[in-house]
Parts: structure tokens; C-alpha cells; sequence
């Protein structure tokens, strides 16, 4: 049979979890964020492409990623085998510029029979991997300017304000309190002379 303090443990043991689950992938956000912002700045002064070619046989298959000017695309294409003059496998190579027609404001996406492109500028997975983080500071900023709640995980102080029961935190001496602990007075508060 459970009792309260089981139900109580448990409830911390899983809060505690999702805690450091949020901690781990806010984590992970913020190092694919300044990845992008890298190979974001990157794309401006060296546009490059990475392509995969395979053969079946009787066609081939040419799959790309391209980055350049802020943006960055991936082409997916088939030919016949006999049409295709080139190496097998992988190719990292510089590119050229993007073409006019292609948006760097928004994502666009072109398709036919055996080719497929699909394009986004940068901004797009630069804005999606900052929001964990972002999610992160505001709660973390929150915490920390409710009165009457503990600074390092948010529990309320109200009952226990000496000590927090969920993590531990005691508050620092106060100017009265430690004058009046260094001198051996107890709690002592007015002036001596």
C-alpha cells in the first residue's frame, strides 16, 4: 500500500526527471543553435555543396545538401544510368551563388517526376533550435523573482523559510544575523557599545 510519503517521493523522483530531461535537451538546442548561426555566418563568404551519388544499375540516384547565401537546400534527383558522367559516392565540393529566383525570406519547396528541392533560409532553424533556451531563461528568470521562493529550484519558502526541502538551499546570513553570530550574542539585533 502506498502511503503519502511514497506518492510524495515518486512525484519529486519524476519531477526531478522531466527537470533534468528539459535541462539535457535545452542543452543539446543551444549547441545546434550555434551550430546554425556558425554555418549560417559560414554560407556568406563560402558557399558549399555535399552530394551523395549511388547506382542501382539501371539509374542513378543523386541526393545534396547545399548552403550558401543564408540558405539551405536539399535536392533530391534521378537519372538513368546511361545519362550520368560522373563519380560514385560522396562529393564536397564549393558552390556557386543561389539563383535569383529562390526566396531567402521563406521556404520553398519545387518538385517533379524524378527531381525534388526543398530550400529555407537560415533564420527558420536558428528561430526553432532558440527556443528551448529561451524557454529555459524565462523560467529560470521566474523563479528567481518570486519572493518567497527558492532561488535555485523554485519550491515554495513560505512554510520553511530557513531551508528549502526540495534541494537544499539555506538563504545566506543576513548583516544583523552574521554581526550578531560573529560576536556570540544570539539573536541579539541592537547595537553594542
Amino acid at each position: 500500500m502506498l502511503t503519502s510519503a511514497d506518492v510524495h517521493y515518486s512525484e519529486s523522483v519524476r519531477r526531478r526527471l522531466l527537470n533534468l530531461l528539459f535541462h539535457l535537451l535545452t542543452a543539446l538546442s543551444l549547441v545546434l543553435c550555434v551550430a546554425v548561426v556558425v554555418l549560417w555566418g559560414r554560407t556568406y563568404s563560402r558557399p558549399e555543396s555535399l552530394t551523395w551519388v549511388r547506382s542501382d544499375g539501371s539509374n542513378v540516384v543523386a541526393r545534396g545538401l547545399y548552403a550558401g547565401g543564408g540558405m539551405a537546400s536539399y535536392d533530391w534527383t534521378i537519372l538513368p544510368a546511361m545519362q550520368f558522367r560522373g563519380p560514385l559516392g560522396y562529393h564536397r565540393r564549393t558552390a556557386g551563388p543561389l539563383p535569383p529566383e529562390v526566396s531567402r525570406i521563406r521556404p520553398s519547396w519545387f518538385s517533379l517526376p524524378d527531381y525534388a528541392s526543398f530550400a529555407t533560409p537560415f533564420w527558420i532553424p536558428t528561430l526553432v533550435t532558440a527556443i528551448a533556451p529561451a524557454v529555459w531563461l524565462m523560467r529560470r528568470g521566474s523563479w528567481r523573482r518570486r519572493a518567497g521562493h527558492c532561488p535555485r529550484c523554485g519550491y515554495d519558502l513560505r512554510a520553511t523559510p530557513e531551508r528549502c526541502p526540495e534541494c537544499g538551499w539555506e538563504p545566506g546570513p543576513t548583516p544583523a544575523r552574521a554581526g550578531n553570530q560573529e560576536i556570540g550574542r544570539g539573536d541579539r539585533t541592537d547595537p553594542i557599545e
